[in-house]
């Protein structure tokens, strides 16, 4: 998954927050995301790999795996979604 699918799943994720307006339940706390992310983090992959797919730094990756930052709360589904993709690869 490249960085243009995952701004274009954003932006459907965006428009459909602000036309339905989502509950508030659909939308995943920091440390939910955070124990997810590490549930679904291949092992195969490193945060360096993760990054370069998802267009964020290493850094990044690796706070949101120590639970120090999460994404955008409209881009975790997004996230998540790629990881589970590369548990099958």
């Amino acid at each position: 998954m490249d960085c243009c699918v995952i701004n274009a799943q954003l932006n459907i994720l965006v428009r459909t927050q602000k036309e339905h307006l989502l509950p508030l339940q659909w939308i995943m706390t920091d440390k939910e995301f955070t124990d997810k992310f590490n549930e679904l983090k291949p092992t195969h992959l490193t945060a360096r790999e993760i990054a370069g797919e998802l267009g964020v730094s290493r850094t990044t990756i690796l706070r949101w795996m120590h639970g120090k930052s999460a994404p955008h709360r409209f881009m975790r589904e997004i996230v998540l979604s790629y990881l589970e993709e590369k548990q099958n690869d």
